[in-house]
């Protein structure tokens, strides 16, 4: 069988709780409303047994521990695929 080019797209929301302590504005305060939700996005390209995945999340940033809870259940959910060879992980964040 030839080789398949496969995309997979996907949006998420992950808005913080109420009263969760945010950055921005030169202080810190905690989160007391929503003006528009905050969203991870991931592209997913595939063709034969190479894989990338991109995800960008719309915040200022996250924490190196959140970061490696990421990197960790990424890894865990790759590590079944036969046609896995090797992960490069990175995070990209933005505020716009």
């Amino acid at each position: 069988m030839k080789d398949v080019f496969k995309v997979g797209i996907s949006k998420v929301n992950v808005t913080p709780p109420m009263g969760i302590e945010v950055a921005g504005y030169y202080k810190m305060r905690n989160a007391d409303g929503v003006l528009n939700d905050i969203q991870a996005v991931a592209l997913a390209l595939s063709f034969g047994k190479t894989t990338v995945a991109l995800v960008a999340i719309d915040c200022l940033g996250i924490s190196k521990d959140f970061a490696d809870v990421c990197k960790k259940e990424v890894n865990a959910k790759l590590s079944g695929m036969a046609c896995r060879q090797k992960t490069l992980f990175t995070l990209q964040i933005s505020n716009l």
